[in-house]
């Protein structure tokens, strides 16, 4: 719940608009997630339930990008 909250505010800085990028640590802090491991597994819950579309970024400076799904 943390992890799509914090997503959704996000968003909303970002004026509603997909897709917004996010880092890792910056979910993890506004989240309050304690492991990577734990970031991961609601990311992909999400996108399973299709809340979400996520696109990885395996780059170090670069964000991920996510998409809301209305």
């Amino acid at each position: 719940m943390g992890t799509y909250l914090a997503l959704v505010l996000l968003w909303e800085k970002n004026r509603q608009s997909s897709p917004f990028q996010v880092t890792r640590r910056m979910i993890m802090q506004m989240s309050r997630a304690k492991s990577t491991k734990t970031y991961h597994k609601y990311l992909k819950e999400l996108e399973e339930l299709g809340y979400i579309k996520y696109l990885p970024s395996y780059h170090p400076t670069d964000g991920s990008k996510i998409w809301l799904i209305e």
